[in-house]
Parts: C-alpha cells; structure tokens; sequence
C-alpha cells in the first residue's frame, strides 16, 4: 500500500485572478515555474501545455503543473471567463511535492466552487492580517 502525504502539502499561493477575456487575450508560449490552477465558468480557449492541446468549455478544472511549456489563447465569440490561481507546492519540509489532478477535467460549473474562488480573490486583494494561511485553507 501507499504512503499517502498529502496533509504534509502546503500551497504558497503566488497570484490569484479572475479573468474575464478580451477578443485580443492570450498567452505567447513559455515556460511557466508555478503550478496553475483555473476554472473556466464561461467561454471557451484552447491551451496547449507540453506540446499538446487541450480545449476548456464551462466547467472544465484545467491543472498546469510548474515548469511546462504552455501557452493559450480564447475565441472573439466565446470569451472565457475563469478564476486563476498559481502557486507553488511545498511538501515539509519544504520539497518541491505534486498534486494528483489530471491536467484537464470536467467538474460542472458549481456555485459552491464558484464561491469559494470569489472568497480566494477577495482574500487575495484585501490582504489581511492571516491573509496567508486564509488563502491556504480556502484552497
């Protein structure tokens, strides 16, 4: 049987937004060091991640993992709007850890989801007093 640590994993979380796409929105390929997280509530865009392609829609929970090449772009008549968070992993103490999510999958468009994204972002602007360990448990 294995090992599983993942109450040992703690997320330091670098950026938060919700994005809400203009017909020019894109993302020129690079290599991006942050895990990234985004849910997509509306719209559509098409990414490619390492080199393959992957189309998200309404619904879809799309995992970046840190270090790939990436890059995206979204379509004049489908928009995509989507919550956006990047972060690193930690595992203590300190390593470098994954987490085991696809890199694609569809979750539904849920307001419970919805929800706790909007408590993330406002959490993430305010930056308050404990806004650190707030953001951690939301995520």
């Amino acid at each position: 049987m294995t090992e599983v640590l993942e109450c040992n994993v703690v997320p330091d979380i670098k950026f938060i937004v919700f994005r809400k796409c203009t017909p020019s929105w894109y993302m020129p390929e690079d290599v991006f060091p942050a895990w990234n997280i985004s849910y997509v509530i509306s719209g559509e865009a098409e990414y490619i991640i390492d080199h393959k392609k992957y189309t998200v829609t309404a619904g879809d929970l799309l995992c970046r993992p840190g270090g790939c090449i990436r890059s995206g772009k979204t379509f004049p008549d489908r928009l995509m709007q989507c919550f956006s968070v990047d972060f690193e992993l930690k595992q203590a103490p300190h390593e470098a850890t994954s987490i085991p999510f696809p890199i694609l999958s569809h979750i539904g468009v849920r307001k419970d989801i919805i929800q706790l994204f909007h408590e993330l972002s406002s959490t993430w602007v305010d930056k308050q007093p404990g806004y650190a360990m707030k953001l951690r448990g939301l995520f």
